[in-house]
């Protein structure tokens, strides 16, 4: 699994952080072909 850094503007809520995050390693883990795996830090 690659590593993905992201900078967001302050006032999101963890939910949309967590929405977010699923988004994105779903988009990785389909578009080159790897397991889900690793850790989220907020």
């Amino acid at each position: 699994m690659p590593i993905i850094t992201v900078e967001m503007a302050k006032g999101r809520t963890i939910v949309q952080k967590q929405q977010f995050v699923a988004s994105v390693t779903r988009e990785v883990v389909q578009t080159f072909n790897v397991k889900e795996g690793g850790h989220c830090h907020f």
